[in-house]
């Protein structure tokens, strides 16, 4: 069967249907997807760029993406100063042997979250030795600090760090023990394998009996037979990859990194080693000319400085002179494509920028001047190099988000000036409506020192509030002129009794009978007793008295 027949048994197989693994969690997804929809990482250039900048031998734990690739050890402190890393984490890297294990536990990770990992005393970034426990803070098991002779404070976990040490000690003599049981699994024979295995393994066999047999003599290759098989076999294998582009049965070998690509590159390697594999037209000919050289080495210059439309428009011009059959003609046009694919992700890297940029600017229209500064901010230094070479004017965009920026902060000031302002008013009005008229007066007095009158809600009239709150406190400062209540029956036939009462003692017979007289007109209720006794009593004084 002939490997495209092949190929058309496979179209069924998973790997050429619609879907593929996401490049982050390895959910399946469309392949036409910009985002997973499952771990909701987007598939652009700058965040593919971005995670491949950062990958590493560290890894966290994340609920929503348990299989997330590793990143750097300056991730994870940036990932601690963020707060998104904590004691409580879930890690695992280099110094845990990949083990899972929680952050605070993890040698050298988790000084930078304040805690020693063997004791969890304090601990700070720089240190190398916890003062607690004498440990040091970035290996497991753990040396001693020097000079300490034992270890100031028992670890949490004495049982872990047993089954480490035991763990360290046998991975030191892992290799003697593979040895020993290569050479075990092969005891059963003297051959050559058994001896070989015994004496790698530094053991030393007891002498066994020997053997009746004659020893067998070594089979010895013949140098003609050696010679014979190299020519009839590698040479003509040799002849077929360098004449053939055998690279194209693999995959597209523009593409770098694919094992197409890396057969043509070792194929077009041997060619230009050895002249005499070229073709007879290129031999004949003495190679390409000078001027194609030059030109090569030119659009070569125009690649390596990023000028890959120059580098394209040189390479078509050598590939329309020179045939594909050829090692230069064939190493031109491999060059011409991959000329060809840098310009056009240049080309989408500007319009991914020029998009953004013109995202920027259409914010400022919408005086939205946080966005504006939010999507600059995302761009990296490589993107502002592209606009600049798109012919952006970076610093004229800068000072007019600096620009909007201030005027959004002045609007905001006074949008929050103003809302104070009501704020007052609003207390002012509900410190009247309770009575107490110095604490309105106070609060409009400050309302008046602080606040200019545009702050003020339309049609408030400041002054005229404040002056006839101080009216009214001036009169309510004012002592009142109290009326006595009217006076009761009883309270008047009290005091008329009085009255009789100061008459009497003065002798005043006749005024003071009118007084008692005054009360028995008023109800009998309310006349004191005796009160008859004692109008015949002054009316006998009254005519002894003449």
């Amino acid at each position: 069967m002939s490997q495209q027949d092949r190929n058309r048994d496979e179209a069924d197989a998973p790997w050429g249907r619609d879907e593929m693994p996401c490049v982050y969690c390895g959910r399946l997804i469309p392949r036409t997807s910009e985002r997973c929809p499952e771990c909701r990482t987007s598939y652009s250039l700058a965040v593919r760029r971005a995670s491949r900048e950062i990958e590493g031998a560290w890894f966290y734990l994340e609920p929503r993406n348990p299989s997330n690739r590793g990143v750097d050890f300056s991730t994870m402190l940036k990932l601690i100063e963020k707060g998104r890393l904590k004691a409580d984490s879930v890690v695992r890297g280099p110094t845990t042997h990949q083990d899972w294990m929680y952050a605070a536990e993890t040698p050298l990770l988790s000084k930078h979250l304040g805690v020693c990992p063997h004791c969890f005393a304090p601990a700070g970034p720089q240190d190398v030795y916890c003062s607690t426990c004498r440990r040091s803070l970035d290996e497991r098991p753990a040396r001693l600090a020097p000079g300490a002779g034992g270890p100031a404070a028992p670890s949490r976990f004495p049982d872990r760090d047993g089954l480490e040490e035991q763990l360290a000690s046998s991975l030191a003599t892992h290799d003697m023990a593979a040895a020993a049981a290569s050479a075990a699994s092969v005891a059963s024979g003297p051959g050559s394998g058994y001896v070989d295995a015994v004496a790698d393994s530094g053991v030393v066999e007891p002498a066994a009996r020997p053997s009746r047999r004659p020893a067998q003599r070594p089979l010895r290759a013949k140098p003609h037979v050696v010679a014979l098989l190299t020519v009839f076999t590698v040479l003509p294998l040799f002849i077929l990859i360098t004449y053939l582009p055998l690279e194209y049965v693999m995959g597209d070998p523009t593409y770098p990194g694919s094992m197409a690509y890396n057969f043509r590159e070792n194929r077009l390697a041997i060619v230009a080693y050895y002249p005499w594999t070229s073709s007879s037209a290129e031999a004949d000919a003495g190679g390409p000319s000078e001027a194609a050289l030059s030109q090569q080495a030119a659009a070569e210059r125009a690649g390596a400085e990023g000028r890959y439309d120059e580098a394209v428009r040189l390479y078509t011009e050598l590939a329309a002179g020179h045939s594909d059959a050829t090692p230069f003609g064939s190493e031109v046009r491999r060059k011409l494509a991959e000329a060809e694919r840098f310009l056009e992700q240049q080309r989408q890297e500007r319009d991914t920028v020029l998009a953004t940029l013109a995202e920027a600017s259409r914010a400022l229209d919408a005086s939205d001047a946080a966005r504006a500064r939010a999507l600059m901010d995302r761009l990296t230094p490589r993107e502002l190099e592209v606009a600049r070479a798109a012919g952006v004017d970076l610093p004229a965009l800068r000072d007019r988000i600096a620009a909007a920026a201030q005027s959004a902060d002045a609007k905001g000031r006074q949008e929050q000036m103003r809302a104070e302002a009501q704020k007052l008013v609003g207390d002012a009005a509900l410190r009247e409506a309770e009575g107490d008229l110095k604490a309105a007066l106070a609060i409009l007095e400050t309302l008046r020192n602080t606040y200019p009158a545009e702050f003020l809600p339309q049609g408030y009239q400041l002054e005229q509030r404040i002056a006839s709150l101080t009216d009214r406190i001036a009169k309510a400062s004012q002592p009142k002129q109290t009326t006595p209540p009217p006076e009761t029956t009883k309270q008047k036939a009290d005091r008329l009794w009085a009255e009789a009462e100061k008459l009497y003692d003065q002798s005043k017979y006749d005024d003071a009978i009118k007084q008692l007289e005054e009360i028995k007109k008023l109800p009998q209720d309310d006349w004191p007793q005796d009160l008859d006794k004692r109008i015949d009593y002054l009316k006998r004084l009254k005519w002894f008295g003449r």
